[in-house]
């Protein structure tokens, strides 16, 4: 199985009103990837599609906080440029494993 490790960049945390800037993605024991594109307006389609056919060549993505943030802001702005958002994987988010066994 093969499984990789991700992170994006973004200048607003609202997709409404940001863009992806980059994103870094790690396939476990291989090199990683540096997908950007550099802030050209709003239009990060090319970027977005990018990453999503990346990762969707993985099983099994592990992030922090991606489930709260990275995918959602994904999906929103692939959807915004009517793209299809990233395929449902098996998806690791250690913020969750983070926060359930380390309550405030």
């Amino acid at each position: 199985m093969k499984t990789a490790l991700w992170d994006i960049e973004s200048s607003d945390l609202k997709p409404a009103f940001g863009v992806m800037l980059c994103a870094g993605i790690k396939e476990v024991g291989k090199k990683s990837k540096i997908l950007k594109k550099g802030r050209a307006g709003s239009n990060d389609r090319e970027l977005l599609v990018a990453v999503r056919n990346e990762l969707e060549k993985y099983n099994i993505l592990i992030g922090f906080y991606t489930l709260g943030f990275d995918r959602k802001f994904l999906n929103a702005r692939l959807l915004r440029w009517g793209e299809r958002p990233l395929e449902r994987k098996l998806h690791i988010d250690v913020y969750r494993i983070v926060a359930k066994n380390f309550p405030n």
